[in-house]
């Protein structure tokens, strides 16, 4: 039981890094405002990330956990950054487009 826990675990955590390492190269390959726009988490990592948080508001979270929750929080932060530049760029080639 405890075999089959740990291999759900490790599973759900794979799924949640390709999930990141998909953004992260998605973000370097100088995609177009649409596709940054366009990111969005897969059920996957939402999922992990909200068991993360529930586990750091009780203060249950190990080391590990800890630094992954970092990691998921930073990787948000970049997106929300990235899609904000986006977003701008879009108004302003509309902006352009129509002049």
């Amino acid at each position: 039981m405890l075999e089959r826990g740990l291999h759900e675990m490790m599973a759900e955590q794979r799924g949640a890094f390709q999930d990141k390492d998909r953004i992260v190269a998605l973000l370097a390959s100088r995609p177009e405002p649409d596709q940054v726009l366009a990111i969005s988490p897969s059920p996957e990592l939402q999922a992990r990330v909200s068991a993360l948080l529930m586990r750091n508001k009780r203060g249950a979270l190990t080391r590990q956990e800890e630094a992954e929750l970092e990691r998921y929080l930073t990787l948000e932060h970049l997106v929300r950054l990235a899609k904000a530049y986006a977003y701008r760029l879009k108004q302003q080639n509309r902006f352009e487009n129509n002049s």
